[in-house]
């Protein structure tokens, strides 16, 4: 059978994520310095994990659901009062100096409600971390402006309780009033489609015809991970990103290679094939971008680590991991192979 070869690399690939699933239910995430020759070591955060639950959920295998649950018994396990997360767990020693942010809390609320796994509702303290624009701001902090949620005030007080560690992420690149683009397409994402997600929609539109997908954000940097995010969006019924479909398939295709790859590796294609998917797209590069993820596929199932996400624009700090690599691979196989399936039966 045609599918036969992606069916059995996506069994490896779930094979490999299943004995790399540490006894927490975590998966493990590198964190590599560009000031220190590239030093690469285990930096424990529940963001990674979450991106991998997330992807998981596209294969309906019964491994699959196992380590999910697993992974939400420790996600479940870092949440703060009133429902939000921040990007390193206890104990880690960066804990009281990275702040709540709603990228994390966006992220992982929506693993768990998911999965069915009870959190507070946290959704108007993330309506009430917005700039005057409408635009959610990365981090939650208190700010001068009049908020009516108690959650918030609460999250945002932090600062003032814990007041020497809470001040230091300022002393590098972040800023109490950073709004990053990816940021909020996760965000909306999570808060489902509403007027409110309006000002988001139309700011992320412009940064796409304004061809700012890898500056808008100062984490992720990647265009294919924004064009992964608002592919997802327009799937999950955000209206508005109609009006950059057509373009938005037509810009991700413009980057496939002659060796079947969309973007520069692994991970690009991967987002680029899940992205194509959820805009709808039925093109003929599909079957190279497979056959491109199956021939780079490592012999342990895996696939190798790419740069996710960075400290700031500066990029001294990279993250990233074999599993997360892994985990959209597997993401990217599992929805092909059920494409391939639907519209092998509408033809018949």
């Amino acid at each position: 059978m045609i599918n036969s070869i992606p069916a059995a690399s996506l069994d490896r690939a779930l094979d490999f994520l299943r004995q790399r699933q540490l006894p927490s239910g975590e998966f493990p995430c590198s964190i590599v310095s560009l000031l220190n020759k590239f030093q690469t070591r285990i930096d424990s955060t529940p963001f990674a994990t979450t991106l991998i639950a997330s992807s998981l959920a596209f294969n309906d295998s019964a491994i699959s659901k196992k380590m999910i649950a697993r992974a939400c018994v420790f996600l479940r396990a870092q949440m703060e009062p009133f429902g939000v997360w921040r990007y390193w767990p206890r104990p880690h020693p960066g804990y009281k100096v990275v702040r709540p942010d709603v990228d994390d809390t966006a992220s992982v609320s929506s693993v768990l409600r998911q999965n069915k796994v009870g959190f507070p509702n946290n959704r108007g303290l993330l309506l009430a971390n917005r700039s005057r624009a409408g635009l959610f701001y990365t981090w939650i902090v208190l700010r001068p402006a009049l908020r009516l949620n108690f959650g918030y005030w609460w999250v945002a007080l932090e600062k003032i309780r814990r007041f020497r560690s809470a001040h230091k992420i300022w002393q590098g690149e972040p800023r109490p009033d950073d709004i990053d683009g990816i940021v909020n397409s996760n965000v909306i994402s999570y808060l489902g489609p509403a007027a409110y997600a309006e000002p988001a929609c139309a700011y992320l539109i412009e940064v796409f015809r304004q061809q700012q997908e890898v500056s808008c954000d100062r984490w992720y940097q990647n265009r294919f991970v924004f064009y992964y995010s608002i592919a997802r969006n327009y799937r999950e019924g955000f209206s508005s990103f109609s009006v950059i479909r057509e373009e938005l398939i037509e810009r991700i295709l413009s980057f496939a290679t002659t060796e079947g790859a969309i973007g520069s590796n692994p991970m690009d294609t991967a987002h680029s094939i899940c992205a194509l998917l959820d805009l709808g797209a039925d093109v003929p590069q599909f079957d190279a971008a497979v056959d491109y993820l199956v021939r780079k596929q490592k012999t342990d199932g895996g696939w190798p680590y790419a740069d996710y996400y960075f400290s700031g624009f500066l990029r001294t700090v990279t993250w990233g991991s074999e599993e997360l690599t892994t985990g959209f691979c597997v993401q990217a196989l599992s929805r092909f192979l059920k494409f391939s399936r639907d519209r092998k039966n509408s033809r018949n």
